[in-house]
């Protein structure tokens, strides 16, 4: 036997191996496609696809029957929507411009309550709000007036503020003095009036003795001036009598 004989000798043995293997393979994993089955036997595809047909279609039924009642409760939620916006946008502008007490949504452990008259389907129930101190609250536009008030009056006050600190600047100047626009103090004034009327007050008790010196000898000119008056008449008296 040549060699080529031999090789296609293997060959042919490998592929029948090869081919044994895919006929064990399609024996042993094959797919039963009939349609029996039941007690202990493993159901065909034919069967189990038809299972799976009819339990969709247990499943339809039932999502037909939700949908039914869906669509119903859809419809009325359809119809109150628009009265539900409308609603919702009144309470907004309430909120936004009065004219009454804003009011505030209900609530039970963390869930909303909802207004249980058919007519209000779907809306929560609502309450009057308070502040912190028991008293309503007033919508936006009204704390706005408000604020706006409070800010012209805090102006008011600060510029009232600034003419008193002003005044006060200027009256501190006349008290103390300016010297860049060359005032001088009032506080300067006094000490200078009191430096003024102590030097007058040392002025008047050196001049006090000369005073009273001066006093004196004033008076002792005046009796001495008096007593030469008294001798000049007793000297004319002598004269006159002499001359007789």
């Amino acid at each position: 036997m040549t060699l080529f004989g031999k090789i296609l000798v293997v060959l042919n043995l490998m592929l029948s191996i090869v081919m044994v293997s895919v006929a064990f393979a399609l024996y042993t994993h094959r797919l039963d496609w009939s349609s029996k089955g039941g007690g202990d036997k493993v159901q065909g595809v034919v069967t189990a696809l038809n299972n799976k047909i009819k339990n969709t279609w247990l499943d339809l039924a039932a999502a037909e029957a939700r949908w039914k009642t869906s669509s119903v409760t859809l419809a009325r939620f359809e119809q109150q929507r628009p009265k539900n916006v409308k609603w919702f946008s009144d309470e907004l502008k309430a909120l936004e411009v009065g004219p009454d007490d804003i009011r505030q949504v209900v609530f039970n452990n963390g869930q909303v309550v909802l207004d249980q008259q058919p007519q209000n389907f779907g809306l929560p129930t609502l309450e009057n709000a308070k502040d912190s101190l028991g008293q309503p609250l007033k919508f936006r536009t009204f704390y706005l007036t408000q604020l706006k008030g409070l800010d012209e009056a805090i102006k008011m006050q600060m510029d009232s503020l600034n003419k008193l600190i002003q005044e006060d600047t200027e009256l501190t100047a006349r008290l103390t003095g300016d010297p860049d626009k060359g005032l001088m103090g009032l506080y300067q004034r006094i000490v200078d009036e009191k430096d003024k009327q102590d030097r007058i007050d040392e002025e008047q008790k050196f001049l006090e003795p000369l005073l009273i010196n001066s006093l004196v000898e004033g008076e002792l000119l005046i009796k001495r001036r008096e007593s030469l008056d008294s001798r000049i008449k007793e000297l004319e008296a002598l004269g006159v009598a002499s001359n007789r």
